[in-house]
């Protein structure tokens, strides 16, 4: 059964807000800023990949 006392997620928010994250403030700015640089660079990689495979294709193999 649901308790109608219960508080709602923005409350929980708040209140883990409040009481840890102010304190933790440039923690979580520098684990954003990790997660922005490890999305990038997951995305760019089949991009990387494929520029590899189009030089190795273009490459002079005789020399």
């Amino acid at each position: 059964m649901i308790n109608s006392d219960s508080m709602s997620p923005i409350q929980s928010f708040k209140r883990i807000w409040k009481n840890y994250g102010r304190e933790h403030l440039f923690s979580f700015i520098i684990a954003n800023l990790f997660m922005i640089l490890i999305a990038g660079t997951t995305a760019l990689y089949p991009i990387v990949i494929d520029y590899a495979f189009l030089s190795l294709e273009e490459a002079n193999w005789s020399k």
